[in-house]
């Protein structure tokens, strides 16, 4: 989503240059642009902090209150408590005391890579480890904190959501015979969705 606006942002300003200084201008914006764009509060870093190894946060990004957490069964879950009612819903899913929330933060800090937040991290990875998934997605369900699983390419093609609006496509290639993937996410009237795709560059 953030692709497709961000693509609209570039075009409409190319629009906008264009009447005020009568050149036209083709504009591609490709997913390496949005998703450097949406992680750019990854890189930020606390006023006067140490820069901390990215090994001590892993891929999830700095908030530890959305991020991915390995549970005691050895798989893993996805946590999406973005805003502050989530946040105390996910410490009492997991039994852990509110003062990890309230201590020191202010709402943008979450987003920044500090002591604090890796005290808070290393605080949710420990509940999470302490029981299996199944447990902490039934107590998150419970107290309707947004989370999920995270799945395996073969279950997530399978899931239910997925097959209900339509977002699996098999088909039969050449060399590999019959392959499964994604559908393509957007559709145009008059142009045909090919079969199989991959990233698309959008043009504006």
């Amino acid at each position: 989503y953030l692709h497709g606006l961000w693509a609209s942002a570039c075009g409409v300003s190319a629009l906008i240059a264009r009447e005020q200084q009568g050149v036209s201008q083709d504009v591609v914006v490709d997913g390496l642009d949005a998703a450097t764009l949406i992680a750019v509060a990854s890189f930020a870093l606390a006023e006067g902090a140490e820069d901390q190894p990215a090994s001590l946060k892993g891929p999830g990004g700095a908030n530890p209150f959305y991020t991915r957490y390995r549970c005691g069964d050895g798989s893993w879950v996805f946590l999406g408590a973005l805003f502050p009612k989530f946040r105390e819903r996910a410490l009492q899913a997991l039994g852990l005391d509110l003062e990890l929330m309230f201590a020191v933060f202010e709402e943008w800090e979450w987003w920044v890579v500090s002591p604090e937040t890796l005290r808070v991290r290393a605080a949710l990875a420990a509940g999470f480890a302490s029981n299996t998934r199944a447990h902490w997605m039934s107590a998150m369900e419970e107290l309707d904190c947004p989370h999920g699983p995270l799945l395996h390419r073969e279950d997530w093609l399978d899931h239910e959501q997925i097959r209900a609006i339509g977002g699996r496509t098999e088909f039969t290639h050449p060399q590999h015979g019959t392959v499964v993937t994604p559908t393509v996410p957007v559709g145009f009237e008059s142009v045909a969705a090919p079969a199989a795709s991959t990233a698309q560059t959008v043009s504006s």
